[in-house]
């Protein structure tokens, strides 16, 4: 179990985002997809800082359209400079137990 534990840790140090300085930052163009962001081209982003550079909000006229319009903008997100966890939530969308609506507290480990 603490294997599991120590996997998922890794998984999600990973995907935090880090101070720096961004290159280039893009968002989807998709009206079904708001965008807020705090991040641009050349954004310097302190050590001391609130994690949400950016969020998206998706909808659909059900979950499996709304996951759709939500992989097509997390592929159409540019961040560069910088890390993200733009990828993390490409592979939560992704994970079948996700798409099937099931998930719960300790979902991170199935990653």
């Amino acid at each position: 179990m603490r294997s599991r534990f120590a996997s998922t840790q890794r998984i999600l140090s990973r995907s935090l985002p880090r101070p720096g300085s961004s290159r280039r930052s893009t968002s989807p163009a998709d009206q079904a997809c708001g965008s807020t962001r705090t991040i641009y081209a050349h954004y310097r982003v302190p050590p001391y800082y609130d994690s949400l550079l950016a969020k998206l909000i998706v909808h659909g006229e059900n979950r499996h359209v709304a996951l759709a319009r939500l992989r097509r903008a997390l592929g159409e997100v540019v961040v560069e400079g910088i890390k993200t966890n733009v990828e993390l939530h490409k592979r939560v969308i992704d994970h079948p137990d996700f798409i099937a609506g099931h998930f719960d507290t300790k979902f991170s480990r199935r990653l």
